[in-house]
Order: structure tokens, then sequence, then C-alpha cells
């Protein structure tokens, strides 16, 4: 949606909208066409029933459309308790009066049903007004707590944060994270072996500070004296790492300059890898991570691939069964 149509509605600033639709005829058809959260939603989450009956005049349809959390602008409205908001949302949602006249006029449908159908239906949507009204008091009542409050507060918001802000905040972090960890790998905990150091058969062991263990110059500390928390601390560091880099690569997909870009992700991964097996200590060790820097990048896409698409297969999988 239009940053500009989000704040107009927002504001509840009239003019602001009509100007906008007067020089785009098609802006508030493309936010039909994308479905979700509309201006009529923010609007009546704001509380503004001038926006509202201008919007309702411009697109009746907007009524129908349900947010991403799956509200209409009627429960936003009723929940909130603004009566003359529901009661304009309440003349478009009565049904189509044009039908309702052909009706009468082949006959087929009686005044007086359709008088006792459209007061059912208005007691009925009264009744969920005054059940979203009062369900949306109750939680009112209930104080917050400080954490929350601030979750609240900084927790994103699809009305107010617009995509492009959004990725690049990510971007952001996602810089960040490829810096700390790519940082890591050149400075391990411990640093790394200065000298060469290979006991023979004459050295003769007092302690260990003053014969240390066999080793290569530009090779782990940590590696070599812990191997077990030396692999756990490349192999988390190296989660992060690649993760970062594919965020960095999918939230740039169509920028201009592509090709360098995707050359200079490569090149970095590719340091990354030679340096976590240059810091391995020589061995079993130092291969496993050779693998690992291979495979890891391939597999961190088709991982994240598979978590993020396992609830909509899981559930096509239900329905079918379901079907069966």
């Amino acid at each position: 949606m239009d940053r500009r149509l989000i704040e107009a509605a927002q504001k509840g600033d009239v003019h602001h909208l009509l100007s906008l639709v007067k020089d785009d005829p098609f802006l508030l058809k493309a936010v039909a066409l994308l479905g979700g959260e509309t201006p009529l939603h923010i609007a009546c989450m704001g509380g503004s029933p001038n926006f509202v009956k201008e919007i309702l005049n411009l697109r009746p349809e907007f009524t129908k459309d349900l947010s991403n959390e799956g509200f209409s602008p009627l429960h936003i409205a009723a929940a909130n308790g603004d009566l003359e908001i529901v009661k304009e949302l309440l003349k478009i949602e009565r049904g189509d009066c044009e039908i309702e006249q052909m009706l009468r006029l082949a006959g087929a449908l009686g005044v007086e049903d359709m008088h006792l159908d459209q007061q059912a239906m208005q007691t009925e949507n009264r009744t969920i007004a005054a059940q979203d009204a009062s369900a949306h008091g109750l939680m009112r009542e209930r104080p917050l707590k400080p954490s929350k409050k601030l979750q609240e507060y900084f927790k994103y918001d699809k009305t107010k944060d617009s995509p492009s802000k959004v990725r690049n905040t990510l971007l952001v972090v996602a810089v960040l994270i490829a810096t700390a960890t790519y940082q890591a790998v050149l400075s391990p905990p411990g640093s790394v072996w200065q000298d060469d150091f290979w006991p023979t058969s004459n050295t003769t062991t007092i302690n260990d500070a003053t014969n240390p263990p066999a080793h290569t110059a530009g090779k782990a500390v940590m590696g070599t004296k812990n191997k077990v928390s030396f692999g756990l601390f490349l192999l988390f560091n190296s989660i992060g790492f690649f993760m970062s880099v594919h965020m960095l690569y999918f939230l740039t997909i169509n920028f201009p300059l592509q090709l360098e870009l995707q050359v200079s992700l490569f090149a970095l991964v590719a340091t990354y890898d030679t340096c976590m097996g240059a810091i391995a200590p020589n061995g079993k060790l130092s291969l496993f991570f050779v693998i690992l820097s291979i495979v890891m990048p391939f597999l961190m896409m088709i991982l994240t691939k598979v978590v993020r698409d396992y609830p909509t297969r899981r559930r096509c999988v239900s329905q079918t069964r379901a079907t069966a």
C-alpha cells in the first residue's frame, strides 16, 4: 500500500485522500488487488468517520476485505466502540437495494418477509458489535505490564512500518551479524599460535606452561587445547555468518548491480571458508569444517525454505486427508 495513503488514513485526512485519488485514479483499485489491509481498516482503527464515509463512497467493496489478522472493518469499528462508523458500515453491508427492488417487482419475495429478514440481520449485527465491544472493553481494563508495554511499543506494525523501511532495518542487522561473525573467525578466542612447536623425544616435560602441546603457526590456540569447545564455536559462528549472508542475498534480490553484489558475497563466503580451514587444527576437525563450509551455504537456503513452507504444506495435507 502507498505510504501516503497509509498516512492519510491514519490522520483521517479526507482532502489528502481526494488529492491522491485525483493524481492516481487507480490508486484504490491497486490496493483492492493486493488484498489484506486497506485504508478502511486503518481509518476504522483510528476512529475517523469522515474518512470512512469518503472511502465507502469511493470503494464500498472494501467492507468485505479482511485484514492480515482476519478482521473486517466492521469488527475493528465494533471493537473500538465507534458506533458512528459501525452505522456507516452497516449501511453498506445490509445488502444491495437494487437487487431487493428487483425481487419485489418479480414477486419472488414478500415485502413483509424482506423486512423481517432485514430486522433479523440488524439485530445480529448489533449483537456481534456489542459482543466485540464488550470483549475489547475487558481487554482495555486489564493493565499491561511494563515489559509488555515496551514490547507493544517497539514491535513491528504493518500499518505504520513500510516494507522498504523494514527491509533497510533487516539489511543493517544482517550486515552487523555478518561483520561480527566474520571478525570472530579472523580472531578466534585465545588468538592463534605465533610459532611452530613439535616436541622431540629428548624434550623433558615439566608442566603445560613450559611445554605447550604440538602446534603450527596460524592455528587456533583454542582448537589445539580444547577441540570440543572450538568445534562448537566454529559451528554456531558459521550458522550465524551463513544465515546473515543468505539474508543479504534475499533482501537485495532485483537490486541494481546484482552480478557485482553476488560476486562480492561469493568472495566473502570463500574468504570465510578459507580462514576457517586455516585456523582449524590439522586432522579430522579441519577436514570436517572444510566440508561444512562448502555444504552449509546451500543447506541454509534449503532449510529456511523447508521450515517456512512447512505450515502451509501441513495444512494442505490435513485438508486432503479430511476430504478423502
